[in-house]
């Protein structure tokens, strides 16, 4: 018996031997684990001093900024702008062909033509009014690249601005630079198509207040290339202002009417006023749900910047009055009808009558009239293909008067024996999206026109039979193809 008891001792002393020797190990892991977690309760702790030790110098630093105005500078100043500003354009390049003076062994591209008063735009015609912008015969171009940047004025922000600049052919052409010999010298040259501030009062539905140079609402073509349904601009459109630079005042209503009076420098596109004279601008339009007309009205401006601008005047003491006249005045009455009677038609008519009055008595000009009609519209084919189609018509009454005789057969000017002329053209254009962005267009033009009382020599002809004479023809087609993209 007693053997059994110290057995079971022993075993129990070899079982508990180990528990013991355990024991002290937890505890001995639960100390360094304790010791553990107060160093890093000890730097949490440092690292929460340091944060608020930062904090409370952004804190300083910020009030310092506050009270020396950068904050709202820096973090509001650029980001202001480009939120509220409105960005887009385009770019266009183009190929042309002249069917009629394409033979570069004549005498038109070696016997000095592109030296001539036209400075060698021959597609341009006699007149100076076809294709104004493509006048250049076989020629690649850069047509335009238009940037504008807008930030319009509205009932949450009244002051509101635009600035818009253009370079390329179109540009070119609108600085003035029609001379080839001019415009080598000065190629690209930008030209600022619209610059303006505006306010928007708060009267009625709003009037705005517009002071700068601004687009004309004159004319139904566009000097911008997008806005249009052709490659080229029309007869009219060369007649037309393109833009005004003076104060302008519009506004609209809910009943679908807008309206717009002006003062501005000059008849078109003039920075600097070169006499006391200034020009007069009303519109007064209305737009349902799938049409829209408008009325348009200019008077004044000098001879030499209007449709009389073709002609080359004698100095203002000789008996003409442009330049420097404040007396000579010219109207213009602008009719535009648009409609888009479907989703896949586009259409738009166009009625201009111009007159003079105190031009003087050297070229007679005071009786000249001009009428002129045009119309065109695009039919969608697909979602990316369209074709369009312009006809025009324009009238001169006693429009002799406007041409310099230059010895090439025309006989318009002082002593000739034409007083009265008629142009046609009829333009036709395809236009496919090749992607969301970019498009191509092509186009074929016919231009012709007749002369009373002489041949009517008004366009160039690839031969000189005719007695030597460059303007020869009575007719001009032209070709082209255009790449056009927006962004």
């Amino acid at each position: 018996m007693r053997a059994r008891l110290t057995t079971i001792v022993a075993a129990t002393a070899i079982l508990l031997v180990p528990l013991f020797a355990s024991a002290d190990t937890v505890e001995d892991q639960l100390r360094l684990m304790n010791d553990r977690m107060t160093s890093m309760e000890d730097q949490l702790q440092a690292t929460q001093d340091q944060l608020e030790d930062a904090n409370t110098r952004v804190e300083r630093q910020q009030d310092i900024l506050e009270k020396a105005g950068l904050e709202r500078q820096a973090q509001s100043g650029l980001s202001a702008f480009l939120s509220e500003t409105q960005f887009s354009g385009h770019m266009a390049a183009s190929y042309n062909y002249n069917h009629n003076n394409n033979d570069s062994s004549s005498s038109i591209a070696s016997g000095g033509a592109f030296s001539n008063s036209n400075g060698g735009r021959l597609s341009g015609g006699q007149l100076g009014l076809t294709a104004p912008f493509h006048s250049q015969p076989n020629n690649f171009q850069v047509d335009q690249f238009y940037l504008a940047m807008q930030k319009p004025a509205t009932a949450e922000s009244r002051g509101g601005w635009m600035f818009g600049i253009v370079w390329g052919e179109s540009a070119d052409i609108a600085n003035g630079f029609g001379d080839e010999s001019v415009e080598d010298q000065l190629p690209l040259s930008p030209y600022v198509h619209r610059a303006y501030v505006e306010y928007l009062a708060d009267i009625g539905s709003g009037v705005n207040i517009r002071l700068g140079r601004w687009g004309t609402p004159v004319g139904a073509e566009s000097f911008l290339t997008t806005e249009n349904f052709q490659i080229t601009r029309g007869l009219l459109w060369s007649l037309q202002p393109v833009n005004h630079t003076g104060l302008e005042i519009s506004g609209d209503c809910d009943c679908g009417i807008d309206w717009s009076l002006a003062v501005a420098n000059d008849f078109s596109d003039t920075n600097i006023d070169t006499d006391q004279g200034k020009t007069f601008v009303g519109h007064v339009g209305y737009t349902a749900e799938t049409w829209g007309a408008s009325l348009n009205g200019v008077y004044g401006g000098n001879l030499d910047n209007t449709v009389y601008g073709l002609y080359d005047f004698p100095a203002v003491g000789a008996g003409v009055r442009g330049a420097g006249s404040s007396k000579d005045k010219v109207g213009l009455l602008d009719f535009v009808f648009t409609a888009d009677p479907s989703d896949d038609f586009s259409m738009w008519f166009n009625f201009d009558y111009y007159w003079s009055k105190n031009s003087g008595s050297a070229i007679g000009a005071s009786s000249l009239t001009v009428y002129g009609f045009a119309a065109a519209g695009r039919y969608a084919i697909t979602d990316s293909t369209g074709i369009s189609l312009r006809g025009e018509y324009l009238i001169g009454n006693d429009a002799g008067v406007l041409f310099t005789p230059d010895g090439l057969g025309l006989n318009f000017g002082p002593g000739g024996s034409s007083s009265d002329i008629d142009l046609w053209a009829i333009t036709s254009t395809v236009d496919h999206a090749l992607t969301d962005n970019l498009t191509v267009r092509v186009e074929n033009r016919v231009d012709w026109g007749s002369a009373q009382g002489t041949k009517d020599r008004f366009f160039v002809k690839s031969s000189t039979s005719d007695n030597g004479r460059i303007w020869s023809k009575s007719t001009q087609v032209l070709s082209l193809v255009q790449l056009l993209y927006r962004f």
